[in-house]
């Protein structure tokens, strides 16, 4: 965990879920019937918003509370604008796990595991 204080992990959660949601402060204010200035400054990282503010948040973005209060894993320790909630990082060790195995896998057990794959998922060739 780093040394973030309580408003800077809100900011920086706040700005994650904005980006992701491709929601901009004009619009959230609007919605919400927050002052624009207010909200300024809970994405600054200068004023902690009150609980209902939080919750009002939080069901804006349809995440629960802890989703904006409570400090994320970053997924590299040199990406400061990257977060990952706890079942990302689950889901990322999984598949080294996964990577790890296929690395002692023949060809044709490799083939199998691309083809089970395929049918999870979806042949989507995205390299």
């Amino acid at each position: 965990m780093s040394n973030l204080g309580n408003k800077e992990v809100f900011s920086r959660n706040l700005k994650h879920y904005m980006t992701i949601n491709n929601k901009g402060r004009n619009e959230i204010c609007e919605s919400l019937k927050i002052p624009y200035t207010t909200f300024t400054d809970w994405e600054k990282g200068n004023v902690y918003p009150r609980i209902d503010k939080i919750e009002l948040l939080a069901n804006y973005f349809n995440i629960q509370k802890s989703g904006l209060i409570e400090e994320k894993y970053d997924i590299s320790p040199n990406n400061n604008n990257f977060v990952i909630d706890e079942a990302a990082r689950q889901l990322l060790n999984e598949r080294k796990v996964l990577a790890s195995k296929s690395s002692k896998a023949n060809l044709e057990q490799l083939k199998q595991m691309n083809k089970i794959m395929d049918a999870l998922f979806g042949d989507k060739n995205d390299d």
